[in-house]
This record gives C-alpha cells, sequence and structure tokens, in this order.
C-alpha cells in the first residue's frame, strides 16, 4: 500500500500513457491515395441526414471528426451536426423565451446521434480518396461528392474517435450579438430594423480598404428590403386592406451559429380584421458561406374565398441608391444592364417571363459591381409549380414577374425614395387560393470579387446538386 502514497508512480503512468493518447488524437498515418480531387465546385453546401450513417447512431457528437486528405496528411475540416427532432423540428441551442434569449436546455437526446440529424460541409474542404487500410480510425464513413455535370469527385470521411483531434479552427459564419445580422468573408446580412424586425433589410460587402470591418460594411448596404406586399378587398370589393412587410408582426425564436451554417427561425404574423383568423408565415433562414436559403411556410387558416372578394400579392428584392452604378443579369437578357435609375427598352425585357421561358429556367436575377455580387431567385410553391419547379397550369392564381429601375418611382413604405433594379412576382386571384400551405423559397448567393460568368457556380447549386454517396 505504501508504494501507492508515493506521488512518482503517478507521473509514471502519465509519462507511459500520455503518448498512446496523444497518437490516438494527433498522429495519424500517412495516407495512401487511390483517387485525387477532381471536383472543381466549391461554394456547394452539403447537407446529408445522419441514417445514411448507420455505424453512427447513438454516438456521441463530440466524439465526431470529419477529415480530408489534403496536401498528402489527414486534415480535420469544418463541419456540423445539427440535431432535428421525431417531428422534424431543430434543436436549436438557443431560444427566445420570457422576453429574452438563453439556451434552451440539454435535453434527454441532445449530443447523440439520431437519424434525422444532418452533417453539414462545404465543398471546398473535399480531398482525395483514401485506401480503407490508412484510414485513422476503425469507425469511419467514406463521403463522396460527385459533379454531375463533369464527373468531378471529392472525399471527405466521417470518424468516431474516442480521444479525438481538435476540431477545425476554421468557422465560415458568424452571428451578431441579437442574431440580426450574418456575416461571412464575404457579405453580410440581415434583419436590423429596430421597428420593424421581420423586415430583411441588410446585405452588404466589405469596404476593399477594411476587409473584415463589419461595422463599416454595414453602411455600404444595398439592400433596400425584402417587400411583402398585398392589397385585399372584402365585401365585394366595398372594404380594401394593404398589407407590406411593415404590417407583419414577429420576431426571431430560436437560432443555432454552426462553423458551417447558421439557422435562425422567424415566426411572423399578420392581423386582419376582427373576427378573421390571422395567416401566418413560418421562415428558417439557412446561411451559408455563400449562399442564403429562405423557405417561408405561409399558412392560410382559412378559405379565402369566405371572407375575401378579390385580392393580390407581391413579393420581391429591391435595391438601395448605392446600386447604381451596378450591372443587372438574367435568363432574359442577352448581355448585362446598367442600373442608373432609368428603365431602358432592353431593361423592360427582363419582366418578359413568359411560360415558355419559365419552363427553362428558374426566374433569377444577377446584380454586380467592381465589390461583388448578388444573385437572388425564386422557387415558388409546389401546390403551383411541379417538380421540376416549373410553373403549372392554374386557372385560380397568375403569377407574373417584373424588374423594375426608375429614381422617381414611389416607394412607400421603404428605405429610400425610388425602385433600383427591383425584381420580384405579382400573383393575382388570392381569393382561389384554398385553405393550406403555401412554400416561397427565396435563395440568394454572395460573392465578393465576382467575375461575369461565375453565376453559372450559383445556379448549379440548385439546377445540377452534387451526387452524394456513402460507403
Amino acid at each position: 500500500m505504501g508504494f501507492y502514497k508515493k506521488p512518482w508512480w503517478i507521473l509514471f503512468f502519465v509519462g507511459l500513457w500520455l503518448p498512446s493518447f496523444a497518437r490516438a488524437a494527433d498522429s495519424f498515418p500517412v495516407p495512401v491515395t487511390t483517387e485525387v480531387n477532381t471536383l472543381q465546385r466549391v461554394i456547394d453546401p452539403i447537407v446529408i441526414k445522419m441514417e445514411k450513417f448507420p455505424q453512427f447512431q447513438g454516438e456521441k457528437i463530440g466524439r465526431l471528426r470529419l477529415m480530408a486528405v489534403r496536401d498528402g496528411a489527414w486534415k480535420v475540416i469544418p463541419f456540423q451536426v445539427d440535431e432535428v427532432d421525431k417531428k422534424g423540428e431543430y434543436l436549436f441551442p438557443i431560444i427566445f423565451k420570457n422576453g429574452d434569449f438563453r439556451a434552451a436546455g440539454a435535453g434527454k437526446d441532445r449530443g447523440i446521434v439520431s437519424p434525422l440529424d444532418e452533417l453539414v460541409l462545404i465543398s471546398r474542404d473535399l480531398g482525395e480518396r483514401a485506401k480503407r487500410n490508412q484510414w485513422p480510425s476503425g469507425l469511419g464513413m467514406e463521403i463522396e461528392a460527385r459533379d454531375p455535370l463533369d464527373g468531378g469527385k471529392g472525399f471527405a470521411y466521417l470518424f468516431s474517435f474516442h480521444e479525438p483531434p481538435a476540431l477545425s479552427p476554421r468557422d465560415y459564419v458568424g452571428l451578431l450579438p441579437g442574431g440580426k445580422a450574418i456575416y461571412t468573408d464575404e457579405f453580410i446580412f440581415g434583419f436590423t430594423d429596430p421597428v420593424y424586425p421581420a423586415v430583411f433589410n441588410l446585405m452588404a460587402f466589405y469596404d476593399p480598404q477594411a476587409p473584415g470591418d463589419i461595422e463599416r460594411a454595414m453602411k455600404r448596404n444595398v439592400l433596400d428590403r425584402l417587400k411583402i406586399r398585398a392589397t385585399i378587398r372584402f365585401l365585394y370589393g366595398k372594404i380594401r386592406m394593404d398589407v407590406s412587410e411593415t404590417d407583419t408582426k414577429g420576431r426571431l425564436e430560436a437560432y443555432l451559429d454552426g462553423p458551417v451554417r447558421v439557422i435562425k427561425k422567424y415566426r411572423n404574423w399578420v392581423d386582419l380584421l376582427p373576427g378573421i383568423p390571422s395567416p401566418s408565415l413560418d421562415r428558417l433562414v439557412f446561411s451559408y458561406p455563400n449562399r442564403t436559403v429562405l423557405p417561408n411556410d405561409l399558412y392560410l387558416p382559412f378559405n379565402p374565398e369566405a371572407f375575401i372578394t378579390d385580392g393580390e400579392v407581391m413579393v420581391a428584392l429591391d435595391f438601395t441608391r448605392r446600386a447604381a452604378g451596378s450591372y443587372i443579369y438574367n435568363p432574359i437578357n442577352e448581355k448585362p444592364l446598367l442600373i442608373d435609375g432609368k428603365m431602358s427598352p432592353e431593361e423592360r425585357k427582363v419582366s418578359e417571363f413568359t411560360l415558355a421561358a419559365v419552363e427553362k429556367v428558374s426566374p433569377w436575377i444577377l446584380i454586380f459591381n467592381d465589390e461583388g455580387a448578388v444573385l437572388g431567385r425564386f422557387f415558388l410553391s409546389e401546390k403551383i409549380w411541379d417538380g421540376f419547379r416549373r410553373l403549372g397550369p392554374s386557372s385560380a392564381f397568375h403569377y407574373s414577374f417584373f424588374y423594375t429601375d426608375d429614381d422617381a418611382a414611389p416607394d412607400d413604405p421603404g428605405l429610400e425614395p425610388g425602385k433600383f433594379g427591383e425584381f420580384g412576382f405579382r400573383g393575382k386571384g388570392v381569393a382561389n387560393v384554398p385553405q393550406g400551405h403555401y412554400f416561397i423559397n427565396m435563395v440568394l448567393f454572395g460573392k465578393k470579387g465576382f467575375k461575369f460568368g461565375e453565376e453559372s457556380e450559383f445556379l448549379k447549386v440548385d439546377d445540377a446538386p452534387l451526387e452524394i454517396t456513402i460507403r
């Protein structure tokens, strides 16, 4: 027993075990590769349900590491596992409760892999393919991403370690205090209006003279706002109600901030006339280094025809005067057009999204200058659009697309007068839309130092998604 009272025995065993712990965590075999990384796409988010990884079910998320073979060595690359409950709801670590944001609490399932959880990574971090006997952990699975357009491939590996190596220090996406604005290395965007918190009104690139200066970049905002406007007529047109995004009530309900993406959950609603249930708009905002997805779930709790005689709705992106001097381009154009506050005959063609045009491509518009580019596109409700995102026949509800470049156009409410590069769609026949859920997905891409022609890299993400294989 006297042996165990000697302090030197502790140092002896620590010295004996510590090297093996270090090797388990940080020393990996030199990989032998069988395929080089030929994938040219670098901005694509890759989201995989954890049900694709049966070996890891019930495993602690904290033990997982995503790795790739890069520069002849194993590297831990940025990733995150976002937890999802059995109802399909994200388990947000930060929630709004009792008037403030606070930690959601541990919960019985938090921190443990379940089938609905999502593994998230970015295509730029993929690497070469390694031989199975060179994997640094016995518990692992291979991820292959293949470009369906040119066959290029890249690889990553998900492992579980008893003593995991350090996580990658790379953090692609950040969230400002209070969750209002999101920033990446490329641009900043968010909801910063203190009076109307439900209004999306910020998109800015960094000042080239002050890269990384977030406060300075926010003063260079090019986005007036995302407009959501409606005109509704009741009692056979005797009562008219005009509703805009500023009439929307709402709040940020929860968020999570990971190294690869930020997710924010908003709850919005509009109060109509007394006695009429309020339509609601649930919005999740998914933000990646170059891409933001805003899926809007509009719920109509009643059949509009029971209350509404007629109605119109408009959804559009409008930019500020700082966009003047930029160029716009979309599938209808033959060449980029200058934004100068004056509508030219060529610009009027931008609105000519006929059914034949939409059959070929979903509506999108690119605005770019020397600082960077913003590409916005809409994917509308599956009840109105078929599986190929093309406008399906509908006698009840009619869409039309428009573009406006007019510094004298009335714009109330708005951050500033005029419309600069405003792009969106109008829908008529609201009274004929039945009760239920409707989805309007808006996707935004941003890239600094953009060169004309690179918009194809944005469009590929949705039009030719990477093919993922798990082994």
